[in-house]
């Protein structure tokens, strides 16, 4: 139970789980916000960047040019999964083609690739193919 007393952890934001937007932020990010704690799309974009990072280490801008996803829906995962422990940067650091300056480089965690393991023995065990298997067209 939270005293009343106590601050969020990030100053500017409201409390709650999943997607946030800043008190100050316009209402569509509010809303925005909102549609998104109510939908898997949040765990969804994390588990992309997992994807991503199996590949090959990356920085952001790679992984959403790799997934083509805007980089504002993908950049705020890598924060967040590296909180959890489950990325981390790996040192190195890459020029971003737009911007030229440097980006960081990052990779999954042992961790990191135990959940992507484990997610793909529950995608198996649902009968969904992974990144690894092939579907076949229907003629």
């Amino acid at each position: 139970m939270k005293d009343k007393d106590e601050k969020p952890l990030l100053p500017g934001w409201d409390e709650g789980d999943g997607a946030h937007a800043r008190r100050e932020d316009p209402a569509t990010s509010h809303a925005a916000a909102a549609a998104l704690k109510h939908t898997d799309q949040l765990g969804d974009l994390q588990e992309m960047v997992r994807t991503c990072l199996r590949a090959r280490p990356m920085t952001i801008w790679e992984a959403c040019h790799w997934a083509r996803i805007e980089i504002h829906s993908l950049s705020p995962r890598f924060a967040t999964l590296a909180d959890l422990g489950l990325i981390r940067p790996t040192g190195e650091l890459r020029e971003n083609p737009k911007s030229h300056r440097k980006a960081i480089v990052w990779e999954n965690t042992p961790a990191g690739e135990e959940a992507n393991a484990a997610a793909a023995r529950r995608l198996v065990k649902a009968g969904s193919p992974t990144c690894g298997q092939r579907t076949r067209r229907r003629a």
